[in-house]
């Protein structure tokens, strides 16, 4: 049976008991992929299958949640995107971070305010070392963790749909011209 996975609809999703979908064709849907909260499953000529109702990003958005906002936006900035990823499997030092930002290299007080803000919303912690001169290290929390999974599949997203992308932006510039 063919099967994929796909995010939450406005239209039609149902928890599994009511659409009366077996263990077995739920089992049969995820055997590839892990069915996780907010997709659903599309089984061929069944209604859409989710493991629990929940809300679509398109409700929460339109609900005016200004803590969601800020969120999405710290999370969505270049910066934090990166430290986040080299961030990843270790505890950096701020030059070392600062290092290995890429070719153009991120300024001191950006890195430094993208840390804060970091720090501030609970994603990375800070600690001072008491040496000469003094260190101080970045990592992870469990809250960055957390979301590390879901800013690398963003980043394999966008590089799996580059290509599409600059196709798409080709197109349309050449049409506005």
């Amino acid at each position: 049976m063919e099967h994929r996975l796909r995010p939450l609809s406005r239209r039609g999703v149902l928890t599994a008991a009511a659409a009366g979908v077996t263990t077995a064709a739920l089992a049969a849907c995820t055997k590839e992929k892990v069915l996780v909260p907010g997709y659903v499953c599309i089984l061929p000529r069944m209604t859409q299958v989710t493991t629990e109702p929940r809300e679509t990003g398109t409700e929460l958005c339109e609900q005016g949640h200004d803590l969601i906002r800020s969120v999405l936006e710290r999370i969505g900035d270049k910066w934090s995107v990166v430290v986040i990823c080299k961030l990843a499997d270790t505890t950096r030092g701020f030059n070392e971070l600062r290092r290995l930002s890429g070719p153009s290299p991120i300024t001191q007080r950006m890195l430094s305010a993208t840390l804060r803000r970091l720090e501030r919303d609970g994603l990375v912690t800070r600690t001072v070392r008491n040496t000469k001169p003094p260190r101080v290290d970045y990592a992870l929390t469990p809250r960055g963790l957390s979301l590390l999974g879901i800013v690398q599949s963003l980043a394999r997203w966008a590089e799996d749909n580059s290509g599409g992308i600059l196709d798409s932006r080709t197109t349309f510039d050449a049409e506005q011209a």
